[in-house]
Protein backbone atom coordinates (compact mmCIF):
# COMPACT_ATOMS: atom_id res chain seq x y z
CA UNK A 1 0.00 0.00 0.00
CA UNK A 2 1.01 3.55 -0.78
CA UNK A 3 0.89 6.27 1.35
CA UNK A 4 1.19 10.69 1.16
CA UNK A 5 0.90 13.23 3.94
CA UNK A 6 -2.31 15.15 3.96
CA UNK A 7 -2.79 18.68 2.83
CA UNK A 8 -3.68 19.69 6.04
CA UNK A 9 -0.98 18.05 8.09
CA UNK A 10 2.29 19.96 9.13
CA UNK A 11 5.39 18.70 10.22
CA UNK A 12 8.88 20.02 11.27
CA UNK A 13 11.88 17.88 12.17
CA UNK A 14 12.86 18.90 15.86
CA UNK A 15 16.45 19.20 14.49
CA UNK A 16 15.16 22.36 12.72
CA UNK A 17 13.81 23.65 16.60
CA UNK A 18 16.73 22.53 18.91
CA UNK A 19 20.14 21.60 17.37
CA UNK A 20 20.39 17.60 17.64
CA UNK A 21 16.87 16.62 18.62
CA UNK A 22 15.82 13.38 16.32
CA UNK A 23 12.20 14.14 17.10
CA UNK A 24 9.32 15.15 14.39
CA UNK A 25 6.79 16.68 15.22
CA UNK A 26 3.53 16.38 13.11
CA UNK A 27 -0.14 18.13 13.89
CA UNK A 28 -3.40 17.91 11.71
CA UNK A 29 -4.16 21.98 11.20
CA UNK A 30 -5.23 24.10 12.34
CA UNK A 31 -6.59 22.38 15.90
CA UNK A 32 -4.86 18.95 15.92
CA UNK A 33 -2.68 17.86 18.70
CA UNK A 34 0.76 17.63 18.28
CA UNK A 35 2.52 14.60 17.76
CA UNK A 36 5.73 13.80 18.36
CA UNK A 37 7.64 10.71 16.41
CA UNK A 38 10.75 9.53 17.63
CA UNK A 39 14.08 7.27 16.02
CA UNK A 40 11.54 4.65 14.20
CA UNK A 41 8.04 6.02 13.89
CA UNK A 42 9.88 8.78 12.68
CA UNK A 43 11.47 6.85 9.66
CA UNK A 44 8.01 5.17 9.16
CA UNK A 45 6.17 8.24 9.09
CA UNK A 46 8.97 10.09 6.50
CA UNK A 47 9.80 7.03 4.40
CA UNK A 48 6.02 6.30 3.94
CA UNK A 49 4.38 9.93 3.56
CA UNK A 50 7.41 10.14 0.51
CA UNK A 51 6.13 7.23 -0.95
CA UNK A 52 8.34 4.83 -0.32
CA UNK A 53 8.37 1.62 0.96
CA UNK A 54 8.03 1.85 5.09
CA UNK A 55 8.97 -1.75 5.90
CA UNK A 56 11.77 -2.11 3.68
CA UNK A 57 13.36 1.49 5.16
CA UNK A 58 13.31 0.23 8.37
CA UNK A 59 15.04 -3.07 7.50
CA UNK A 60 17.91 -1.02 6.18
CA UNK A 61 18.15 1.11 8.91
CA UNK A 62 17.75 -1.37 11.38
CA UNK A 63 19.23 -4.54 10.05
CA UNK A 64 16.13 -6.60 10.96
CA UNK A 65 14.82 -8.19 8.42
CA UNK A 66 11.79 -7.27 6.82
CA UNK A 67 9.31 -9.92 7.44
CA UNK A 68 10.45 -9.77 11.24
CA UNK A 69 9.22 -6.12 11.72
CA UNK A 70 6.22 -5.85 8.55
CA UNK A 71 3.39 -6.46 10.98
CA UNK A 72 4.90 -3.74 13.46
CA UNK A 73 5.06 -1.54 10.92
CA UNK A 74 2.32 -1.95 9.19
CA UNK A 75 -0.10 -1.34 12.64
CA UNK A 76 1.90 1.90 12.96
CA UNK A 77 1.08 2.76 9.55
CA UNK A 78 -2.83 1.97 10.34
CA UNK A 79 -2.50 3.88 13.03
CA UNK A 80 -0.87 7.01 11.74
CA UNK A 81 -4.01 6.70 8.79
CA UNK A 82 -6.44 6.87 11.79
CA UNK A 83 -5.20 9.57 13.38
CA UNK A 84 -5.33 12.08 9.89
CA UNK A 85 -1.19 11.81 10.06
CA UNK A 86 -1.24 9.90 6.91
CA UNK A 87 -4.01 8.61 4.47
CA UNK A 88 -3.44 6.08 1.61
CA UNK A 89 -2.47 6.56 -1.89
CA UNK A 90 -4.69 5.42 -4.27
Amino acid sequence: MRYRVPDDVAWVAGAEILNADPHLYVMVVPDGTPVVLDAVGSLIWQAAGSGLDAVAEVATATGEPAESIRASVEGFLSDLVAHGLLETDT
